[in-house]
C-alpha cells in the first residue's frame, strides 16, 4: 500500500501527497487530516493525489508535471489509473507529453506501492 497524507489545502479542497517527505512546509497553512491513508480505498479514491515535492514547485510557480495532468482531468489515482490504461490501449487522445507524463506518474506510484508492500512485508516476518 502506498502511504499518503490527507489535507486540507483550504476550505473544500483535500489531496492526498505522496513521496519520501509528505510534511508541507508552515507557509502553506494547510490542515493534516489524516496520516498514513490508502489512495485506492472507497474513502479516498476520488481524491487528488500529487506528489508533495512537485505540488511545492507548482506552488512557487513551475508548471509540475503534475499541474499539466491536472489541467487534462487526471488527478486522482481513479483518473490515473483509467488513463494508463487507455496509453497502453493506444486509446488517450492526448499529447504525447500528457501519455508520457502518465505512464511516468503511473508508475512512480507503483513503485511506491512496490517499496511499501516490501516493507509491510518484511515486517510481518520479523
Amino acid at each position: 500500500m502506498i502511504k499518503c497524507n490527507h489535507y486540507r489545502l483550504k476550505p473544500g479542497v483535500e489531496v492526498l501527497l505522496y513521496g519520501e517527505e509528505l510534511r508541507l512546509p508552515d507557509f502553506l497553512k494547510a490542515d493534516l487530516i489524516k496520516e498514513d491513508v490508502d489512495p485506492s480505498t472507497e474513502e479516498y479514491r476520488h481524491l487528488d493525489i500529487l506528489n508533495r515535492n512537485l505540488l511545492i514547485e507548482s506552488i512557487l510557480g513551475k508548471r509540475s508535471r503534475d499541474k499539466v495532468l491536472e489541467e487534462e482531468h487526471i488527478s486522482s489515482f481513479d483518473d490515473l489509473s483509467n488513463a494508463y490504461f487507455l496509453v497502453k490501449a493506444k486509446a488517450l487522445n492526448k499529447s504525447k507529453r500528457v501519455r508520457e507524463f502518465v505512464e511516468e506518474k503511473y508508475a512512480e506510484v507503483i513503485e511506491l506501492v512496490k517499496k511499501d508492500e516490501t516493507i509491510d512485508k518484511n515486517a510481518q516476518g520479523s
